[in-house]
């Protein structure tokens, strides 16, 4: 009987191990200010930082991607809950067709969006997601997504400009 008990509990222990699964990664906040604010002292273009008060940046980094030809990239990405939709912004002054490519998840261009006055264009992804992108001075500004255009066109019109700190 003792060996039946000790062949049964080692085929739940193997099952047990192979069917673990850990619980998923939570949702962590950070705050993208400190960050902004250190990057504003050296970037090229005025640094934005979304505000819009039901999204929570989870992600931020300033660092030049594998299509922005050593530009360095402003990123800062969240959610608007642990399960909705995901919206990110990403500046440079790369702006080559593979950069926009890249930051758009493969979008092609669609028509405009008009944010606070200015026109946005458009792009949408093969695998749904949208875009916002808008060229201006010499700066590539990408606001991207899995929400509405909606929902886009209030988180590109939430983002504002960040001073660096003052020196010393």
């Amino acid at each position: 009987m003792f060996r039946t008990i000790a062949v049964v509990a080692a085929i739940v222990a193997v099952i047990a191990v192979l069917k673990y699964q850990p619980p998923p990664d939570p949702v962590r906040p950070v705050d993208p200010i400190p960050a902004a604010q250190e990057v504003a002292r050296v970037a090229d273009f005025p640094i934005l930082v979304p505000a819009d008060p039901g999204w929570q940046a989870t992600a931020v980094r300033y660092e030049s991607t594998p299509q922005s030809d050593g530009a360095k990239v402003w990123f800062t990405g969240g959610v608007y809950s642990v399960d909705g939709p995901f919206a990110s912004i990403s500046q440079s002054t790369a702006a080559s067709a593979y950069y926009l490519e890249e930051q758009t998840s493969a979008g092609r261009p669609a028509d405009l969006s008009t944010v606070d006055g200015v026109n946005w264009q458009r792009y949408e992804s093969p695998k749904g997601d949208r875009s916002l992108v808008l060229l201006a001075s010499g700066e590539t500004t990408v606001v991207a997504g899995t929400g509405s255009w909606t929902d886009l066109e209030r988180f590109a019109g939430s983002v504002l400009p960040v001073s660096a700190p003052a020196q010393s």
